[in-house]
């Protein structure tokens, strides 16, 4: 996979619910099962879209893809 370039915004990149879920991380900090329980999905599915989102912003860590998102979190 290309490294994901500056111009790409997270908006265009990531799906609504991965766009939920790191809000919900960036508000609370919690677990998986936390969200998980917020959005009412099971907590394999979150884990699947922290890794989604890893992949699609090539950011490995949940501290590393909290900064990211505090930082570029669309308004």
């Amino acid at each position: 996979m290309a490294a994901r370039t500056t111009t790409t915004l997270p908006s265009t990149v990531l799906t609504t619910q991965e766009k939920k879920i790191l809000d919900i991380l960036c508000q609370t900090g919690e677990s998986d099962a936390y969200i998980a329980a917020k959005l009412v999905v099971s907590v394999r599915t979150v884990t699947t879209h922290f890794c989604n989102i890893s992949q699609k912003l090539e950011i490995n860590g949940r501290c590393k893809l909290l900064l990211y998102w505090q930082r570029h979190r669309p308004q």
